[in-house]
């Protein structure tokens, strides 16, 4: 995984590994392993996030631990050659665009988008859209056959913090550029942002959680859950972590 040796030079970490859902449901993407298929309704999926939470929690425990904790929600990037309102208020052709999920979850009851706001504000969980500038299937099979050819800068990753948290189930809104590498805006009404390519982000990673920090991430993201359902009978075990929730222990300095 690319990004997680980014982590072990930056933290001049000699070992580092990966907790992270049944990697047997996950595809190589380029940059990283991005969740492609999830299925609420079939057992053997429950049964390996149940194993998953289990392990995290056994290995958390540990006083020396040294981890990051993280969400990237990969998203696809659109080149818009045409503009109408109220993109045609902001924007000039060509600019891009991602679109933000916001269909209710039938097994959660949560958008996606929902389910990533209430983890951004889990313990300060760091959570983005990772948003691919890639156009030509090229650019994507060079990342892919040869990982050293990857191009960071074409990663741009768009903070939560900044994303509203009130629209509508089901209306449409969007992640949008003037250009790749210009900073973003959340629409439809304009929320100026900010991104960071991935070795900006690496950077800004300056002190790795203590396994008590990151199970306060996840405590924290369950009872977020549970306030908005109102939930009197609330069973932490009965709420999923997000699948693109990723744990990197860095087991050596």
């Amino acid at each position: 995984m690319p990004i997680t040796k980014l982590f072990s030079t930056h933290f001049g970490a000699s070992r580092v590994s990966v907790i992270k859902p049944s990697p047997w449901q996950e595809a190589r993407v380029g940059f990283d392993y991005a969740w492609l298929v999830w299925d609420g309704n079939n057992r053997n999926t429950k049964n390996q996030v149940s194993v998953f939470e289990k392990s995290i929690r056994d290995r958390l425990v540990r006083v020396d631990g040294k981890f990051i904790a993280y969400c990237l929600q990969y998203k696809v990037v659109e080149r818009m050659e045409k503009a109408y309102p109220p993109f045609a208020y902001y924007y000039k052709k060509p600019y891009y665009r991602a679109k933000i999920d916001l269909k209710r979850n039938e097994h959660t009851g949560l958008s996606q988008h929902e389910t990533l706001k209430i983890l951004s504000s889990a313990g300060n969980c760091d959570v983005n859209y990772a948003c691919p500038m890639l156009f030509h299937n090229e650019v994507v099979l060079q990342g892919l056959m040869d990982e050293n050819r990857i191009d960071w800068e074409n990663l741009q990753l768009v903070p939560l913090t900044d994303a509203p948290d009130s629209w509508p189930d089901g209306t449409e809104h969007h992640i949008c550029f003037d250009s790749p590498n210009s900073s973003p805006s959340y629409l439809s009404e304009r929320i100026n942002t900010t991104s960071k390519t991935v070795p900006e982000w690496i950077a800004h990673w300056q002190q790795p959680y203590t396994g008590k920090e990151v199970l306060n991430i996840i405590d924290s993201f369950r009872h977020g859950v549970a306030s908005i359902f109102g939930r009197i009978d609330y069973r932490p075990r009965k709420i999923s972590l997000p699948a693109s929730f990723v744990i990197i222990e860095i087991e050596q300095y």
